[in-house]
């Protein structure tokens, strides 16, 4: 009753159709309950929240590819998909949407890559008899500049550049390499489990779709 109620006073329609998948899934499927979390997400999103989350779910995080031909058509897809309905909306609708589902903790800022390269520098010497290693103080005062912008940047306190591509990395035994780029910059940005577990309240399966 909760939910009905809070669902009629939503004026937006995108926001309308998860509401009624929403109260749809929870009538249909024993596994699903409507907590307070799902009601409060709702009422805070906008038409231009819903596209995001849309866009981001389901989640691409863990996504394996096996040829530059797959990541390419995967690229393509999901443009596609974002010009849709997400970048529909004006620039600043946008920044506005991001900043309301990282307040809602559903989603977050995709990790960058952290390196220590070129940090130590390897000192070898048969006449002094030295093998080692030393710190490298210009890299080092680097290193630790992008370390304090990361975490403010993951705090909120300093904009995330999500323009950039992701690198896709395959660990290997010499460390990390990279095996292609997503070209789609709204991936820069990942759903969180809140996130993910509030997508899987308001889609509805095949299943559903086929049993009517």
């Amino acid at each position: 009753m909760r939910t009905i109620e809070a669902a009629s006073q939503e004026d937006e329609d995108d926001v309308q159709e998860l509401w009624a998948r929403l109260i749809v899934k929870a009538s249909v499927s024993e596994n699903l309950k409507v907590n307070k979390l799902h009601i409060e997400i709702l009422r805070s999103l906008s038409p231009a929240d819903t596209a995001l989350l849309e866009l981001l779910h389901p989640s691409v995080v863990y996504r394996e590819f096996s040829s530059e031909a797959e990541i390419q058509a995967f690229n393509n897809e999901m443009n596609t998909k974002a010009d849709v309905k997400w970048r529909k909306f004006s620039e600043e609708d946008r920044a506005v949407s991001v900043q309301n589902l990282l307040r809602l903790r559903c989603i977050a800022s995709l990790p960058r890559i952290f390196s220590a390269n070129r940090v130590l520098h390897q000192i070898r010497s048969r006449e002094l008899r030295i093998n080692g290693t030393v710190v490298v103080p210009a890299r080092f005062e680097e290193m630790l500049g992008d370390l304090v912008t990361l975490i403010y940047q993951s705090s909120g306190a300093m904009p995330y550049d999500a323009t950039q591509p992701v690198p896709l990395l395959r660990r290997g035994w010499f460390g990390p390499t990279e095996t292609g780029t997503i070209t789609v910059p709204e991936l820069n940005h990942m759903l969180t489990p809140l996130g993910q577990g509030f997508m899987k309240a308001v889609t509805i399966d095949q299943a559903l779709n086929k049993g009517g």
